[in-house]
């Protein structure tokens, strides 16, 4: 979902604006680069509630990560993803 106008943008700078503090608090820490697993991050590159950006901020945290970044999608990428993600779960166990 899409939100246009003033009223997205507000939305939008708002959520934007929670996301430094909870990167300053695991800045620090050890222990996400601490997973010796793969992970697979999904995210939707029309997701204004949970950019890319923050994919590539997890991904750069992570030893072994594999962002996926699925254009046109956006924040229910699960939804159109799903097979990918079940493959890439089981695909590891």
């Amino acid at each position: 979902m899409r939100w246009g106008g003033r009223q997205g943008k507000v939305r939008h700078r708002a959520i934007r604006n929670q996301l430094p503090p909870v990167r300053a608090k695991v800045s620090g820490s050890t222990r996400r680069r601490s997973v010796g697993v793969p992970v697979t991050l999904v995210y939707g590159d029309a997701d204004a509630v949970v950019t890319p950006d923050h994919g590539r901020w997890y991904a750069d945290q992570l030893v072994n990560p594999d962002l996926r970044v699925v254009p046109d999608a956006g924040h229910l990428v699960v939804i159109t993803e799903w097979a990918f993600i079940l493959d890439a779960v089981t695909a590891r166990g």
